[in-house]
């Protein structure tokens, strides 16, 4: 008897499966992915993860002109007031400027001489003055 435990019984050859079991994690072979085709056929393309929009000169000028027309609210003391954002570039520039900042020096230094129709640059020279 002590040999009994090691034997395995094999089940009766008439309970042997013929055909495909269908059951738990054993799909009908007529649902079941077919060979070479995805799951999702309809689903993202290849490659089209990491492409973006190619931005074109019209479109990135209008995208621009949009952003710098918007309105934003600004503190003024202790109100709040609706400007354009160009305005509101302008204005943090001033400021920038009058509290020393070099960089903001020369950028209003550049931008007050470009409004003038001077040449921002002492080395370069105008079309008019040639």
């Amino acid at each position: 008897m002590p040999s009994d435990r090691n034997i395995r019984l094999k089940p009766p050859p008439s309970l042997e499966p013929t055909e495909y079991d269908v059951g738990y994690r054993k799909p009908p072979a007529a649902s079941q992915f077919k060979p070479g085709r995805s799951g999702n056929p309809k689903g993202r393309p290849k490659g089209a993860r990491n492409k973006r929009p190619a931005l074109n000169e019209e479109r990135l000028k209008t995208i621009i002109v949009d952003e710098a027309y918007r309105t934003i609210k600004v503190s003024e003391g202790k109100r709040q007031i609706a400007i354009l954002m160009a305005q509101a570039v302008i204005r943090a520039l001033a400021v920038n400027a009058a509290r020393g900042q070099h960089r903001s020096q020369q950028l209003r230094a550049v931008l007050r001489l470009g409004s003038l129709g001077r040449s921002p640059c002492p080395t370069q020279t105008t079309s008019s003055s040639i």
